[in-house]
């Protein structure tokens, strides 16, 4: 389960991974959350990956929307 505490350290390294420190150590202070990025971590890019899952689940759904529309209007038309 996420926890806030795990979504503001993913949006502290995405902050800092993308040179946006004066945002960084804003943000910080402002969630009060003892925390120095690693480089080397494994979730370095978590928030951008999430972001990314996010924008193609969302084409995905809005495809197979338009498909299921078109084949709901085209069982209704009469057969010729």
């Amino acid at each position: 389960m996420v926890t806030t505490e795990h979504r503001h350290r993913a949006i502290l390294d995405y902050l800092f991974a993308n040179n946006f420190t004066d945002s960084f150590y804003s943000f910080k202070a402002d969630t009060g959350i003892d925390y120095s990025p690693d480089p080397a971590s494994q979730s370095r890019a978590i928030l951008e990956k999430k972001w990314t899952t996010v924008i193609r689940l969302q084409k995905k759904a809005s495809f197979l929307s338009f498909f299921l529309s078109f084949f709901l209007l085209e069982n209704q038309l009469p057969d010729p």
